[in-house]
């Protein structure tokens, strides 16, 4: 599912003018020099701004942010091995990891080296 369809299915649809664009059609993109996106835009004041960076060769989203914003934005950490997930923070929470970052609030994952779960800790109450 493309990232800004993701984001626009939650947005209010009572809200969508007549003209505006079918959910997960952008108007406009934004990639890096790797083909990865930056920035997608319906044009119709839904947008989303991707993050990515040489933890996962830039092929994965390390940050999204609806409409620019930092208060909505979803951080994501990734494995070095297969590039699974091992920590997704959503608004209000922050990225956990025991070793680099354990005041973090996420929920933390960590496979086999086969690519199953191996380890799973849920998220933290307390404030990070």
């Amino acid at each position: 599912m493309p990232v800004l369809q993701a984001l626009l299915l939650h947005k209010d649809a009572s809200a969508a003018s007549p003209a505006a664009s079918p959910i997960g059609s952008p108007k406009s993109q934004q990639k890096h020099e790797n083909s990865a996106m930056v920035s997608q835009n319906d044009n119709n004041g839904h947008s989303v701004n991707v993050a990515t960076s040489t933890a996962t060769n830039y092929t994965l989203p390390d940050t999204l942010s609806p409409n620019g914003s930092a208060t909505l934005q979803t951080q994501a950490q990734y494995t070095t091995t297969g590039y699974f997930p091992a920590s997704v923070a959503g608004p209000n929470q922050s990225i956990y990891n025991p070793t680099s970052a354990p005041n973090g609030t996420a929920a933390y994952t960590e496979y086999d080296s086969y690519g199953r779960l191996y380890y799973s800790q849920p998220p933290s109450q307390v404030a990070g």
